[in-house]
């Protein structure tokens, strides 16, 4: 079992980005799924993150499918050199 946060990726990124969120967080490609809805309901629970690029976006009832399966519900925009990461905050617990 890994310590990294769960981060659901949406689309690829560019390689530089990839290499320090791989490094970072446990990535679950969306884009690769076969199987896009069990993907998401297998890892609901443990995503702490959504990372997405500005033309492929994160649909409300999948942020909302995210935060309803988590019991602290507070996101953060922080961004990446490429695109904005929504990271839950950390540092409340």
């Amino acid at each position: 079992m890994s310590t990294k946060p769960e981060v659901l990726m949406i689309g690829p990124y560019p390689a530089w980005d990839m290499e320090d969120l791989d490094a970072r967080y446990v990535v679950h490609k969306l884009w690769e799924a076969a199987d896009r809805d069990r993907l998401i309901e297998a890892h609901c629970r443990t995503i702490r993150a959504i990372a997405t690029r500005g033309e492929l976006g994160a649909s409300a009832d999948l942020i909302s499918v995210c935060q309803r399966s988590r019991s602290s519900p507070a996101m953060a925009s922080v961004p990446t050199p490429s695109t904005w990461l929504m990271l839950e905050r950390m540092e409340s617990g």
